[in-house]
């Protein structure tokens, strides 16, 4: 999967809360997103497709993805499904916002062992409101051309003319809402395949598919919605997540692309106020509200559930406890990376390393990351994601002393570790306890620190560093509760 960039406009999004302070930093380090082109060859070793809504009875008895019979490359991503009789099953693949315009372009390659499978996408109107959900913006779905001829061929599924579909659709919601319409900035955020051929078992094949111009790399999965499709008046929610998230030995992907993780560890600080202040990660517990799990990958958030092992939590004490909760979990498809600990000693690797293995069997796919205080050959060794943390500020040791710290760390891990860092964001509770007499937790009437350049320069530091990722310690000090700035 890769995107190709073409000219276009650059985009700048910035939100203004007590966060504010980490926007210079976040688009600093990061491009702006340009037009580009988005494809997928389908090379990985996981499907990108997900299940969608269906209107029949169905069993999918395969989905994979095969070396037999690709038509471009190596690979493909094959399903099989058997059916009782119906009209549609849809299979959804999210993809980057892609104008409607005449020069969009939407195609992929597609193979049944019957007739009747067909392109669809779904287009969302950003200046709409769904009348019955007014936080979202109105949707509907466009046609595009249906699998025809000899079965077993390779043919390539079209979406046609896309002003053309939504004048088209405007004109028959407009008829339904018996109100205009505004399609001014539509945009599509998916694709749709329905891959019902009939009653009885339908074979499709899917490879070398492309949308552009878009206007960002994808921002991940769709999930399915029950009961029908999705249409005009259903939610858009293009924050959700199938991409696919690998580690390679030594970097972190997303889609193939190297992936830099700006995290922030979760408490109680609306996920909606940390999207606009820039975060792309949030560090939260694994027995988090899954209300609010929802809505953060609602946002386009990644997810590092954190897993205690190394502590008295009996669910996370056996293979059968821990595998359980991995599975359990709310948001499974936004999972950037499993977390197994914050500042565990050498003394608890023997656990922790076993405690990893029942991880890896629950979810093979994800990374796995803990946060290590000493003994990081071993833990660097046995997980992919190596991190380390020390807080530095409000204490003796200087920004020289610091980055000498977090060097000496990394050449304690093995060679090519992939090291990550907590970046210090609050004031520690004996220096509020010390100078004000309250805990942290009670909030505070005047600003206390840190200051915005102490937190860049931390993070500027680290970076220097050669850390991959970065995530911010505390979400209360930074928010308007403690005076942050």
């Amino acid at each position: 999967m890769r995107y190709t960039r073409v000219p276009g406009r650059r985009f700048l999004a910035a939100a203004g809360t007590g966060l504010a302070l980490l926007l210079p930093l976040a688009f600093c380090l990061f491009p702006c997103a340009a037009q580009q082109v988005h494809r997928n060859s389908f090379e990985t070793n996981t499907p990108s497709w997900v299940k969608g809504s269906a209107d029949v009875a169905y069993d999918e008895q395969a989905h994979s993805m095969t070396d037999q019979g690709a038509h471009d490359g190596q690979r493909c991503e094959s399903l099989r499904v058997s059916a009782r009789q119906g009209s549609f099953i849809y299979y959804q693949y999210a993809t980057a916002r892609a104008p409607i315009s005449d020069e969009l372009s939407v195609g992929v390659w597609v193979k049944s062992n019957r007739p009747g499978v067909q392109l669809l996408a779904r287009v969302v109107f950003p200046n709409e409101r769904d009348p019955n959900s007014l936080d979202d913006r109105l949707t509907t779905l466009v046609r595009g051309e249906i699998y025809r001829g000899p079965p077993g061929r390779w043919r390539h599924l079209d979406l046609g003319r896309a002003v053309a579909l939504v004048k088209q659709q405007q004109l028959m919601m407009q008829a339904q809402l018996r109100r205009p319409v505004n399609v001014t900035d539509a945009y599509i955020d998916a694709l749709l395949l329905n891959v019902y051929g009939g009653p009885g078992v339908s074979e499709v094949w899917i490879d070398a598919l492309e949308v552009g111009p878009v206007l960002e790399p994808a921002p991940g999965a769709l999930t399915a919605r029950p009961g029908g499709p999705p249409a005009a008046g259903t939610a858009s929610r293009p924050g959700r997540r199938a991409s696919q998230v690998e580690f390679n030995g030594a970097h972190l992907l997303v889609d193939n692309r190297r992936f830099f993780f700006r995290g922030i560890r979760w408490t109680d600080t609306p996920v909606k106020v940390l999207r606009e202040a820039g975060f792309n990660t949030l560090l939260c517990d694994y027995n988090a509200d899954p209300r609010l799990l929802r809505q953060a990958a609602d946002l386009g958030f990644w997810l590092a559930p954190h897993l205690p092992v190394a502590t008295d939590d009996a669910r996370l004490t056996s293979a059968d406890g821990l595998g359980g909760e991995v599975r359990r979990f709310a948001e499974p498809d936004n999972v950037l990376f499993w977390q197994l600990g914050n500042a565990v000693s050498y003394e608890q690797s023997q656990l922790v390393s076993r405690s990893a293995q029942f991880v890896r069997s629950a979810d093979p796919q994800r990374p796995l990351g803990i946060d290590a205080w000493d003994g990081l050959a071993r833990y660097s060794g046995n997980f992919n994601l190596l991190g380390v943390h020390r807080w530095p500020l409000m204490t003796t040791m200087d920004l020289v002393q610091y980055r000498n710290w977090l060097e000496q760390r990394r050449r304690l891990a093995n060679p090519g570790t992939f090291l990550w860092t907590y970046v210090q964001t609050h004031t520690p509770e004996w220096h509020a306890g010390l100078l004000y007499e309250r805990t942290s937790a009670q909030g505070f009437t005047e600003p206390i620190g840190p200051q915005p350049e102490q937190i860049r320069l931390l993070t500027y530091t680290a970076l220097g560093v050669g850390c991959r990722g970065v995530a911010f310690w505390s979400d209360r000090f930074l928010a308007d509760s403690h005076q942050g700035r």
